[in-house]
């Protein structure tokens, strides 16, 4: 299955919500606390945890310099729905 799509959102297309650190409060309103009050809510919502749940195309650009979204981790996405279609 091949899978492409765009991000319209780099907040929304974060990996791995866990790990991210911008625009905290914004995402903690939204998760209902921060990452240590509500860690199962982040680890639920992140796809680079749940890549099985992407359904439908997806495509990723990440720059090397980007210190807004980790180039790492949307990498670490792309290998696990890589992995999905081994």
């Amino acid at each position: 299955m091949e899978r492409k799509a765009v991000a319209y959102s780099k907040v929304w297309n974060m990996p791995n919500m866990l790990t991210y650190g911008r625009f905290t409060d914004a995402i903690a309103s939204s998760y209902g606390g921060s990452v240590q009050t509500a860690a199962a809510e982040y680890e639920k919502r992140s796809p680079e945890l749940h890549p099985e749940r992407l359904k439908m195309p997806c495509a990723f650009t990440t720059g090397g310099k980007d210190f807004v979204v980790p180039p790492d981790s949307t990498q670490r996405l792309v290998t696990a729905l890589k992995s999905l279609d081994a």
